[in-house]
């Protein structure tokens, strides 16, 4: 508590960038150390780095091949597509260099249970609500088990609430649907909302009302994730 302590005392919030109802806040973080990785579509596209399903597949996990030399930073909330259905990362992990691991997943493709594209790519990255019911699920489960798994069918009622309200929702009902029906209008809003040079964390707020945080050890992780 101590190390968390000395190190929130080193942030500090500046004034909000504004696009239409959404409010972005930089958070600066004073001497941040940060750590060497790469992350997910920079460890895809630099090869050696792969992930696909468990056996013959497995629904809440992923199995994950480091063989890039360097570690690799997942993000809870990111979406892999391909494999037998498309899913979001239950937990943040950092994966060591040349590992091999099992990670937590949650589908966010429901009518769906078949090889698509072998080799899974980076997708989407769950909408705030969606992440929000996650983690409280997740920090659930590790006080009741030890593990990070959500509650399947409370992330598919949640997703096929959103997905009914486009006017020709896809059959198999995946989360990126959403974005593809809305690129335009988050495409305006990446243009409008530049990176603020320094910044290593964020806080969104929608209508006055904080919808989501996130902070990283570095600036650098923050602008390649910007987009």
């Amino acid at each position: 508590m101590k190390n968390l302590s000395s190190f929130t005392n080193r942030l500090s919030v500046r004034p909000a960038l504004e696009h239409e109802n959404l409010a972005v806040f930089p958070v600066f973080a004073e001497g941040a150390p940060g750590l060497s990785y790469l992350l997910l579509e920079e460890a895809l596209a630099a090869g050696g780095f792969t992930v696909g399903e468990v056996g013959a597949g497995s629904v809440p996990e992923l199995r994950v091949v480091n063989d890039t030399g360097r570690r690799v930073l997942l993000l809870s909330g990111e979406e892999l597509v391909g494999a037998k259905q498309n899913r979001i990362l239950n937990s943040t992990i950092l994966v060591e260099a040349h590992s091999e691991i099992h990670i937590p997943v949650s589908c966010v493709e429901q009518h769906r249970w078949d090889h698509g594209a072998q080799g899974m790519r980076a997708g989407e990255v769950a909408y705030p609500e969606l992440r929000r019911l996650k983690a409280e699920q997740v920090h659930a489960g590790l006080r009741a088990t030890g593990r990070h798994r959500s509650d399947q069918f409370a992330v598919w009622r949640m997703l096929e609430e959103r997905l009914q309200r486009l006017e020709s929702p896809p059959p198999t009902s995946p989360m990126n649907a959403l974005y593809e029906q809305h690129r335009k209008i988050l495409e305006e809003a990446q243009r409008r909302l530049p990176w603020p040079a320094g910044a290593s964390g964020v806080v969104a707020a929608v209508n006055g009302n904080i919808a989501c945080a996130d902070l990283f050890d570095a600036p650098a992780t923050l602008q390649r994730l910007w987009p």
